[in-house]
């Protein structure tokens, strides 16, 4: 049912239209709001920070669609751009699309690229993704929006109201309308390296560019920054700067703007690598005199000679041989007759070329000065070349040994040792006319040996006259050989010693020293020779092993193992002379076994007697073999099967059974009652001799055979005792003549050879043998105040 108002209420209804179905507000709430607008189809909402609606002009895209306003793309780009990021990426982190670089040139203010260099524009430009669509004005390094490249789209016009260029955007160049590029290369006088043309009346003169092979165009300046840049890094030509070319400029076109006086100062050297560099190798000369590089042109029949720039020089010179100018005559013919170093050429003015004695030739007469080939052959030695070779080039003669020896200085090899010497000699071609002082190794020029065979060493504190062929004291007349068996010279070191106490002698009288032999005896043994042979070259003797004894130090071998040493022994040649010591492997001297069968070890750990024989204890009378049954348990006294003893009034001699049983040994002898009965002979196969007959017996009133014993006995031991003290003292006094003890340390010095100079093995103490005095050179044996001068090799007196 409608709803009843009253009079006044219902004319305010009826004048605002409101129906009975309608609630003006009034006790029904609020009345609904207003109803929006309609939506503005240009509003685009962006999707990054700011997330404001923004007209559609204002927004950019990436690939995938995702939008973004123009402020936040800019603040994005600025940012990636910084990082050096290679592409611009959507904004979303979620897209891996790109902006394509026409969104990019909507929002991007090209302005933020003023200043930069063009090598970081190209870079930058390539990051945003808008190279194909904009241009680097190559004039002021504007960029330009131009749009992609089409034939239609080929030429520009800056927009940097100061410079205003019409550029073509293939070749970078000034527009040159619907001609080809590189058909306008070839007529333009515009460089395309620098293009500093604006206005365009900035073109360069043709006198102000050089082409390369193919006619690209560059200055002179911008040509002549990159010869500086190319020769730094040691490119052998230069090249075109276009991209993409890959010719050179022409030695003619380099000749155009390099200033030859970049040259000035250089070492020769240095200026022939960097003219072969340059590409003029075949267009300049490099003075020989003063080094000026001089621009000549092609090398030609009448071409063939120039003058030198160099106010201070200008020296002709021919271009071929590089001498002074010879006009017709060849250059090898000129060479023969000329005294003008090929080398040095110091020649200005020509007054200064050499004198005859100042010159050098190789084998076909290519003249050098003498400092240039004394400068050129320390070269060579250095170098270890064989032979010093001609220095002219493409000559492979060398210089005579006759030539070398006029300007080499024979003191370079003062103080090298032998080995050196000799080498060096063989390089430098003078072997056979030289020779090296034995004595202080002095280097002497002798000619060649037909000439002279003594010669006197030139050393001031030498002095010695000494025969070429055998290297020993000059021996007049006498054969090299003969004279080696009557002389104390030693044939390895060449010292000359007083007597033959310090020489040792191989089989054919070849005399050596102490310290000679011991190197040599090291050097053999370590090689595996059985025998010590004898130093002189083509001598096939040996050192007799008796000799060897004379300088071998013993102690030497001392904890070597048993095999290694009988070994040694073998090989030293002293087998027979030498013993090793069965318990403790000590080396013993003892002489032939003939001599002396026992042998006391003189280790003091040891001091065992033993047989020579057979290296078991010493075992007295009795035979090696009998000692061996002894050992192994049988009877050698008489009193078993192999004899019987003899009676004990010394009255039945023992007899000697068999020891086979068969046949009897020859009975011992009876006691007298003095002297004891002697054993009878063991008979052949008995394991020994007969008992000795016992003595008298003492208490018999017919018989004082034990006094007479007795008597006996107490001498024979009383003559025992005497050889044992007289062994001993016979040792004592071997010690006493070859040991000295040390006067720091005490150790005892052992005397070797004839030499008194004495040194401890253990601190190196030096002392005389003789005096017993600390020394420290053999200037003691040569003050006539000290008793023991002039004894450095003389035995003391008894």
């Amino acid at each position: 049912m409608p709803k009843k108002y009253s009079a006044k209420e219902q004319a305010r209804r009826d004048l605002l239209g409101i129906s009975d179905s309608e609630s003006d507000g009034e006790g029904a709430g609020p009345p609904p709001p207003p109803p929006p607008p309609p939506e503005d189809p240009n509003l685009v909402q962006c999707e990054g920070a700011c997330g404001k609606k923004h007209h559609k002009d204002f927004i950019v895209r990436c690939e995938a669609g995702h939008a973004y306003c123009f402020d936040d793309a800019r603040v994005y780009t600025t940012a990636q751009l910084g990082k050096g990021v290679p592409v611009l990426k959507c904004i979303n982190a979620t897209c891996d699309k790109i902006f394509p670089g026409s969104e990019v040139l909507r929002f991007i203010d090209l302005d933020i690229f003023k200043g930069f260099p063009k090598a970081s524009l190209e870079v930058m430009v390539v990051r945003v993704g808008v190279k194909e669509l904009v241009e680097i004005c190559p004039n002021c390094n504007t960029v330009n929006n131009c749009g992609p490249l089409s034939p239609a789209n080929q030429t520009y016009v800056c927009r940097n109201t100061d410079c205003k260029r019409e550029s073509c955007r293939k070749c970078k160049r000034l527009a040159h309308g619907s001609v080809e590029c590189d058909d306008a290369l070839k007529t333009s006088f515009e460089c395309g390296h620098c293009i500093p043309n604006y206005p365009p009346a900035k073109i360069h003169p043709a006198s102000n560019i050089v082409r390369c092979e193919v006619g690209h165009p560059f200055c002179i300046e911008s040509a002549t920054a990159y010869l500086t840049s190319q020769l730094g890094k040691g490119i052998p030509v230069i090249n075109c700067l276009h991209p993409g070319c890959d010719k050179i400029f022409p030695g003619t076109e380099v000749l155009r703007f390099i200033n030859l006086d970049v040259f000035k100062g250089l070492p020769k050297a240095t200026l022939d690598v960097m003219v072969v560099r340059v590409g003029v190798k075949d267009l300049v000369e490099i003075c020989p005199n003063c080094n000026t590089v001089t621009n000549c042109g092609p090398l030609s029949p009448t071409n063939q000679t120039y003058v030198c720039r160099n106010t201070d020089c200008k020296r002709e010179s021919c271009r071929k041989c590089k001498r002074v100018a010879h006009g017709q005559v060849e250059c090898d013919d000129a060479l023969k007759d000329s005294f003008e170093c090929g080398h040095c050429i110091p020649n200005y003015p020509p007054a200064k070329i050499h004198p005859a004695s100042n010159i050098v030739r190789c084998e076909v007469g290519h003249p050098f000065c003498i400092e240039a080939a004394t400068a050129y052959l320390t070269s060579q030695l250095g170098k270890g070349i064989p032979v010093i070779n001609c220095l002219h080039p493409g000559c492979d003669k060398i210089f005579p040994g006759t030539e070398v020896l006029r300007f080499i200085d024979l003191d370079v090899f003062k103080g090298l040792p032998k080995a050196t010497l000799e080498k060096m000699i063989e390089r430098v071609g003078v072997k056979g006319l030289v020779e090296i002082c034995p004595n202080c190794l002095f280097v002497t020029n002798t000619g060649a040996l037909s000439v002279t065979t003594i010669l006197n060493c030139r050393n001031p504190d030498c002095k010695r006259s000494y025969c070429r062929k055998c290297r020993r004291t000059a021996h007049g007349t006498t054969d090299c050989d003969e004279n080696a068996k009557t002389s104390f010279e030693c044939t390895h070191c060449y010292k000359i010693y007083p007597n033959e106490d310090a020489i040792v002698r191989c089989e054919k009288g070849h005399p050596y020293c102490f310290d000679a032999a011991k190197d040599s005896l090291t050097s053999q043994l370590g090689k595996g020779i059985s025998a010590l042979h004898c130093l002189e070259p083509g001598c096939d003797k040996i050192i007799p092993g008796k000799d060897v004894l004379r300088f071998i130090d013993l102690n030497l071998f001392k904890g070597w193992p048993r095999d290694k040493l009988l070994d040694l022994i073998e090989r030293g040649g002293v087998k027979g002379l030498v013993e090793l010591c069965p318990n403790c492997d000590t080396i013993i001297l003892c002489g032939p076994v003939e001599e002396t069968n026992e042998l006391h070890c003189p280790n003091a750990d040891c001091k065992k007697k033993f047989c020579r024989k057979c290296n078991k204890d010493a075992h007295g009378p009795l035979t090696c073999e009998d000692n061996d049954k002894k050992l192994a348990g049988g009877d050698v006294t008489g009193t078993t099967p192999g004899g019987t003893a003899g009676t004990s009034d010394g009255k039945t001699p023992g007899t000697g059974a068999g020891g086979d049983g068969k046949t009897p040994g020859a009975g011992g002898t009876a006691g007298d009652g003095k002297t004891p009965g002697s054993g009878g002979a063991g008979g052949a196969g008995g394991a020994g001799g007969g008992g000795a007959g016992a003595g008298g017996d003492d208490n018999d009133p017919t018989c004082d055979c034990k006094k007479k014993t007795a008597a006996s006995l107490q001498d024979y031991i009383t003559q025992a005792i005497f050889n044992a003290r007289g062994k001993k003292f016979a040792e004592d006094l071997l010690n006493a003549a070859l040991f000295r003890p040390c006067k720091n340390c005490q150790e005892l010095i052992l005397k070797k050879g004839g030499d008194n100079f004495l040194s401890c093995p253990r601190c190196k103490q030096t002392q005389c043998y003789l005096c017993g005095d600390g020394v420290k050179d053999d200037s003691h044996y040569k003050d006539s105040a000290k008793t023991c001068n002039g004894k450095q090799f003389v035995a003391p007196s008894a």
